[in-house]
């Protein structure tokens, strides 16, 4: 395997080598791509020697170089890294550093130069933005061929239950606690998939999106008419997914 390329520094930076696979990982994840978290690290590296005397001065330095160019716009769009590298700069550093460096939200609004609230806020807002392409655990109520099943399998989604009336619905939703509730109207034994989610939404609020005709929609619930395609039901997913991430809180 071919070592990792090392980023040239200047010889008073020795100070700062520790934290240079730190700094690395934060300015790719930062960017969407190996190659522009290099690029900007290895940019910044002067400055951060000369200026930053703690672990907190080389994060705002950095954070300061990658809101300060343009290579964000390269990243490639449509997978996680590259949506992250396309939130706003505070919704992805409030992300990034509460999760990829484990910094405390207090903390990480002190080093943003912000309130914590803001950062819940921010942090609200990217989880509603990524909440699309991350796979979620679906319960399936009626899909009796399993043809629901397979496109949710084929959109990188899970299964975590699929039942075929409103009382095992119900049984499935507390025991597997999906994120997301995607129901037919019309259940095999003959029941009603709606009065299922209706249940199920009056003690949790789980996204639910129903399979149906067009009058369901009057219900409130997301709907996906027939036939199913699968861009169709990926649409449907976000935006539920997005219903409940984008929440503050």
């Amino acid at each position: 395997m071919t070592p990792p390329r090392r980023l040239p520094y200047p010889a008073g930076a020795m100070a700062i080598e520790p934290h240079l696979p730190a700094l690395r990982r934060y300015a790719r994840a930062a960017m969407g791509s190996s190659r522009l978290g290099d690029a900007v690290l290895a940019g910044c590296l002067p400055r951060l020697a000369r200026e930053a005397r703690d672990r907190d001065g080389l994060l705002r330095g950095l954070i300061a170089a990658l809101d300060g160019g343009s290579l964000a716009r390269m990243a490639a769009p449509g997978d996680l890294p590259g949506a992250i590298a396309r939130l706003p700069p505070l919704p992805r550093h409030a992300l990034l550093l509460t999760l990829l460096e484990q910094l405390p939200a207090d903390h990480a609004a002190l080093l943003l130069g912000v309130t914590p609230g803001e950062v819940a806020e921010a942090l609200a807002q990217a989880r509603g933005a990524l909440a699309p392409l991350r796979p979620a655990r679906i319960l399936i109520i009626g899909d009796g061929r399993g043809t629901l099943a397979q496109l949710v399998q084929g959109l990188g989604h899970a299964v975590c239950a699929q039942v075929a009336n409103e009382d095992a619905a119900w049984q499935a939703a507390a025991r597997t606690r999906p994120d997301l509730v995607l129901a037919e109207a019309a259940l095999p034994d003959g029941g009603c998939g709606l009065a299922a989610v209706q249940r199920i939404a009056a003690n949790d609020a789980v996204p639910v999106v129903l399979v149906g005709e067009d009058a369901l929609a009057a219900h409130g619930f997301p709907l996906l008419r027939r036939p199913w395609r699968a861009e169709a039901l990926r649409h449907a997913i976000g935006r539920a997914l997005r219903g409940r991430h984008g929440r503050a809180g």
